[in-house]
């Protein structure tokens, strides 16, 4: 049942991730954007993109483990460079680590317009995830605010803290609804469960390698 309550918010992820490529062109290739975060002077965040693609190589079928890299990568790659976000994320990043990380001025990548479209597309999405007949992202969040997972509800709780400060509210409240689908979906699914708490351990502050021994799936 768990499984099946969040297949149709999958495919509307699907969609939006499809749609963002396709007006970004070859800028968001995976390729492209691989080989940008590669290049970043930002501490732990290319730990973060090897921890993504050691993950994907645990999962079994190429399909997921492509999923796992390119969809990784790809919501960093937002995160790190969105002028709204990036600065949340960081926090974020260096309260989950438990690393202080050393923001290094660099130029900005999107344009106005660029922003724009992206809030056009994410707008798009947040709009087919929720507003559907058939959406069950309702219960979703529900189900979130009374989650008895540990490590989930500990980071869970840090990001509404950090995501708070961003000032744009429907970027904000898109940041909340991806925030939810990720930390729902990712531990219930059997192909990307045992990756995603193996990440967790691996860069994950000592709080959360304690709640990640508690799980019983570990």
């Amino acid at each position: 049942m768990e499984v099946l309550l969040g297949e149709r918010e999958k495919k509307m992820i699907k969609l939006g991730i499809l749609l963002f490529r396709k007006k970004f062109g070859k800028r968001a290739t995976p390729e492209a954007i691989h080989k940008h975060l590669s290049s970043l002077n930002i501490s732990n965040i290319s730990p973060i993109v090897s921890m993504i693609n050691k993950a994907a190589d645990n999962v079994a079928y190429k399909y997921q483990r492509n999923m796992i890299r390119e969809y990784g990568e790809l919501g960093i790659w937002i995160l790190i460079e969105h002028p709204d976000l990036s600065e949340a994320f960081q926090r974020i990043l260096s309260r989950i680590t438990g690393k202080k990380i050393v923001q290094v001025p660099r130029t900005p990548i999107f344009s106005k317009f660029d922003l724009y479209l992206m809030k056009k597309i994410l707008l798009f999405s947040e709009n087919k995830i929720k507003n559907h007949e058939f959406s069950r992202f309702s219960d979703i969040e529900s189900d979130m605010d009374s989650c008895s997972n540990k490590a989930c509800r500990y980071i869970r709780d840090i990001m509404i803290e950090e995501l708070n400060s961003i000032e744009d509210d429907d970027i904000r409240r898109i940041s909340y609804m991806y925030m939810d689908l990720f930390l729902w979906i990712i531990p219930r699914d059997t192909a990307y469960r045992d990756p995603f708490y193996w990440s967790l351990y691996k860069v994950g502050n000592s709080t959360i390698k304690g709640y990640i021994k508690e799980h019983p799936t570990n």
